[in-house]
């Protein structure tokens, strides 16, 4: 079982840095963000007075400027999980070769990005119903780790192979699936 991480090593520990940078750097921007509000805030924290909404406004735009700065990034982050990562496995590549590959994909087939999402967002919230099902037809059993990993897998399964069909959709350079050619036909008897 060693095999796939040694093999994979190179692509994995760049993939890994890289969603590092893509992690930490939103993270750090909010965080900063939200240093400078609590000092700012923190005089009328320490007096529990309020000012007038005038005053909040700045820093409400502010937070809504950030998060709608960092949305593309996100969903840039999205597609290359679901998209560019099986794309490095099959080419052997690099993250820049990924990240172009994936940005192909969101500016060509705009629209079929757009569903993949939307249904990727459905089927989570589908999850969570039916997660919340199992959990009260188990009696709360499901929230035991094991069992609860037992009672869901089948859905990161779908979800992996749904995304892999979705994949292949765009072309035999996207297609992960083995293929495997037809068997030969036999020889008629008389």
């Amino acid at each position: 079982m060693k095999w796939p991480w040694k093999e994979f090593k190179e692509e994995a520990d760049e993939l890994t840095f890289w969603y590092a940078i893509f992690s930490l750097v939103p993270l750090a921007g909010i965080f900063v963000f939200l240093g400078f509000a609590l000092a700012h805030f923190w005089q009328d924290i320490l007096t529990q007075t309020t000012r007038s909404f005038v005053h909040y406004l700045p820093w409400m735009l502010g937070l809504l400027l950030i998060v709608l700065l960092f949305l593309p990034l996100a969903l840039f982050t999205f597609f290359l999980r679901e998209f560019g990562v099986p794309y490095m496995a099959k080419h052997r590549c690099s993250f820049g070769r990924a990240c172009e590959s994936v940005w192909f994909l969101v500016v060509n087939r705009p629209a079929d990005c757009l569903v993949f999402l939307m249904l990727r967002m459905a089927m989570g919230v589908a999850f969570i119903f039916i997660s919340l099902f199992a959990c009260c037809f188990t009696c709360c059993l499901a929230l035991l780790p094991y069992l609860g990993t037992v009672v869901t897998l089948p859905y990161p399964v779908f979800r992996q192979t749904f995304t892999l069909d979705c994949l292949a959709q765009f072309g035999p350079d996207y297609n992960l699936w083995p293929v495997t050619p037809p068997p030969p036909l036999s020889p008629l008897v008389g």
